[in-house]
């Protein structure tokens, strides 16, 4: 039998054990709280993960489901998924079992919070670099939720980590649009189009199945919110135009759109551009042509118009004369029911 140590700390009142490699779920040594002052009550689950019982510790209640046993299946459906590249896929295998490695199982919103919160204080990370890593672990956890192995996200209490900065933004101009649509591979075209008529991010294009298209489209958004986006003229051109013979719209992987934009953008030599400066570029036109940022907001789903002002902010009134006919897609929020246009919102299509 191998040995796990009880002890307290002298900074807790709680009864902690000391878990070794060879009992520990993820093959490293584990220091764990046991939840409890009673060392009665401690004492047997120290018992019981002596013995292997592992989910005596990490997951007491009959409905969570081992902390392992999550993982492992989570980072297989990653491999065969068709919506991340290997890189991202790697990118979440580092990121969640580090993050969860200094937390209890399931985690505790203070723990997540703490993880992220010391290891800015130790200026190990930028404060971005947080935002990302809460992603990967939101996402990671909101999956066992579904699936009912844990009864809850931990992690969509943990609030935003605010950078302090303003967006990178890279607005592309019409002719350097139209330069990146010659020079991408053809079967890429319509997607550019279309993220550039909308504002949706990559993710949310290549979601796109054509059951959510109707006289609306219906976009799944980050935290598993739902927008729906009135079709435009220029929407419909190229729904016009695409492939009916899939379930999906665009059926690419993130990391191929990614790799030919990345070719095109260098043949045309535009440097340090990414296919979500075509969001900005919506964007950044949308409120030039005069759109209130209030529509842009649910317009690009945004959890608050605080977000979304945080970004763009700076584009209202000023410089926003140039009328809505530059934009086709500005007509979207002109279409919704209280518009007063009848659906007939200035535009001309191109």
């Amino acid at each position: 039998m191998k040995y796990v140590r009880l002890y307290k700390p002298t900074d807790s009142d709680y009864w902690y054990l000391d878990i070794p490699p060879d009992l520990s779920p993820t093959g490293k040594r584990l220091r764990r709280s046991t939840k409890t002052k009673n060392k009665r009550v401690a004492n047997s689950i120290r018992g019981q993960v002596e013995e292997g019982n592992l989910a005596a510790l990490l997951g007491r209640s009959g409905s969570v489901r081992p902390r392992m046993a999550v993982e492992s299946d989570y980072f297989d459906a990653l491999e065969v998924s068709d919506d991340h590249s290997e890189l991202t896929v790697e990118r979440y295998r580092d990121v969640i079992p580090r993050v969860l490695d200094d937390c209890s199982w399931p985690p505790r919103t203070e723990e997540l919070l703490a993880h992220w919160k010391g290891r800015m204080e130790r200026e190990e990370i930028k404060p971005i670099t947080a935002s990302r890593e809460r992603g990967f672990v939101h996402a990671f956890l909101q999956w066992a939720t579904d699936r009912n192995w844990i009864q809850s996200n931990p992690c969509s209490d943990v609030p935003r980590f605010r950078t302090g900065r303003t967006a990178r933004e890279v607005v592309l101009t019409d002719e350097q649009v139209r330069t990146l649509l010659a020079e991408i591979t053809p079967k890429y075209r319509l997607l550019v189009r279309w993220m550039w008529a909308t504002g949706m991010r990559v993710s949310e294009c290549l979601a796109l199945r054509w059951a959510d298209i109707d006289r609306t489209v219906r976009v799944r958004g980050k935290g598993r919110k739902q927008r729906h986006l009135p079709v435009s003229d220029a929407m419909e051109g190229i729904l016009g135009e695409l492939d009916r013979q899939g379930e999906r719209l665009f059926p690419f992987t993130r990391g191929s759109v990614w790799k030919a934009f990345k070719r095109a953008r260098d043949r045309v030599g535009i440097s340090k551009v990414s296919p979500h400066d075509l969001r900005h570029t919506f964007a950044t036109n949308y409120l030039r042509a005069g759109g209130d940022i209030y529509q842009l907001s649910k317009i690009l789903g945004h959890a608050t118009v605080e977000i979304t002002a945080e970004q763009y902010a700076h584009l209202v009134p000023g410089d926003l004369q140039a009328g809505m006919e530059r934009l086709d897609v500005g007509r979207i929020l002109a279409e919704s029911p209280d518009g007063g246009n009848g659906g007939k919102g200035p535009g001309n299509g191109k």
